[in-house]
């Protein structure tokens, strides 16, 4: 999506429709699309900002609050409440809850639009409020003036991409990924329509796998390894559909790649290294919760979180809060917390009479809230992509991507809890 031009592309389209006197929206629902279509936030990131540079400084408005409008699309209502998003964050449940992707969808869509709305509203009155104020467009190509400016600029650091040599061995540069900016020309990128068939095909191919093509096979050879076909049906299904969308995408936009052929290989050995980086990143997760789970104050963090007094769903999200706050990641919290008392839970959710998708969506949607402490990956990428500071940009992002989603994951415990 990134090396054939077609994320950029789908972008300038948004922007464009949309245009620069809404240019934050713009690239929210640039940032949402691309996630939803299971692109990772790191090509998102590089796709949209200098988009974002561009109508950010034609509307006057400060390039600090860049790094919150992709939070907002990217780490929120995309990566944990729409259903059917192939985030990780919203598949990890599956298999616990034998459930699929596309678990609540009610509630998350109500949810998602509250998070949306909420979110924009806030982002405009930062944009007011900074305009009105006379914030300066503060980017690496701003004059330094003061001494207080020119801490900020030395705190800089240039993300480092393919074809940019100056730090980075052949070898490296083989593992990147590589950035469409510098290896493919505007005027060849694909047609916006081109370019989201893949992810129209890894939506469609999701909900048909989910619902009719794996419930009428016969999946009971499963059963000898211990297994039941709701075990696998939500993963397997979103496994299927990205190979799918992966074998359409480069089908469709094999002709927008770099027509060189070690250019080429430069694409499809970062691609596989960008896939192997989250792999080893759940694995790590997973192996980092076990050895939480054997301390001895595990235990009692557990029976605190489990003992507190209210509707069932709240000490389970609270479970799933706790935890990713403590290891500064949504999918990492996650999975420690489910392995911790999902069993549990789910075995109360049904002699409680509700439906698991419930478990599946509150879990979700609880992962993504106090996971973006300021040593988040993702925080991390965003602001060293748009080149900005802790200080200048950290406070918009905490609030559109912890604050409202806390008020966001209550309302979704307040729904469920009448609803059944």
């Amino acid at each position: 999506m990134n090396c054939s031009g077609a994320a950029l592309s789908l972008s300038r389209e948004i922007t464009r429709r949309i245009g620069t006197k809404h240019c934050i929206l713009s690239i929210v629902l640039a940032c949402a699309l691309l996630t939803y279509g299971g692109v990772s936030m790191f090509i998102v990131a590089f796709a949209v900002y200098p988009l974002g540079k561009e109508t950010y400084t034609q509307a006057g408005l400060p390039l600090s609050l860049i790094p919150s409008a992709l939070a907002l699309g990217s780490f929120t209502f995309t990566m944990t409440m729409l259903p059917g998003s192939p985030q990780v964050q919203n598949v990890i449940p599956c298999s616990v809850f034998n459930t699929t992707t596309f678990a609540a969808p009610v509630i998350g869509i109500v949810c998602a639009c509250v998070m949306l709305v909420s979110g924009m509203w806030y982002l405009k009155r930062q944009a007011a409020k900074y305009t009105q104020r006379g914030t300066p467009l503060l980017d690496e190509t701003t004059p330094i003036e003061g001494e207080g400016d020119r801490e900020r600029a030395e705190s800089y650091t240039e993300p480092v991409v393919a074809g940019d040599n100056t730090s980075e061995t052949e070898g490296e540069r083989e593992g990147a990924v590589c950035d469409a900016s510098t290896l493919t020309p505007v005027q060849s990128l694909p047609s916006p329509l081109r370019a989201v068939l893949p992810i129209l095909t890894m939506l469609a191919v999701t909900l048909l796998c989910s619902y009719l093509v794996f419930p009428s096979l016969d999946l009971s050879y499963l059963e000898q390894y211990g297994l039941h076909p709701e075990d696998v049906i939500g993963v397997w299904s979103v496994i299927v559909a990205l190979v799918t969308a992966l074998v359409v995408g480069v089908v469709t936009l094999w002709d927008c790649l770099p027509a060189e052929s070690a250019a080429k290989k430069v694409t499809f050995n970062g691609s596989v290294g960008a896939s192997l980086g989250p792999c080893m990143a759940v694995s790590s997760v997973v192996a980092f919760g076990a050895v939480i789970q054997a301390m001895e104050v595990f235990d009692s963090i557990i029976d605190a979180v489990v003992g507190v007094s209210g509707p069932l769903l709240l000490s389970f999200a609270l479970a799933v809060v706790v935890f990713s706050g403590l290891t500064g990641s949504a999918s990492g919290g996650l999975t420690i917390a489910l392995n911790a008392v999902g069993a549990k839970y789910l075995a109360l959710a049904t002699d409680a009479g509700m439906p698991a998708s419930y478990l599946h969506r509150i879990s979700a949607i609880s992962s993504g809230t106090l996971d973006t402490m300021p040593y988040n990956g993702s925080v991390v990428t965003a602001l060293s992509v748009c080149k900005q500071t802790h200080r200048d940009s950290y406070k918009d992002i905490f609030v559109v991507a912890t604050i409202i989603p806390l008020f966001v994951d209550a309302l979704a415990i307040g729904i469920c809890s009448v609803a059944y």
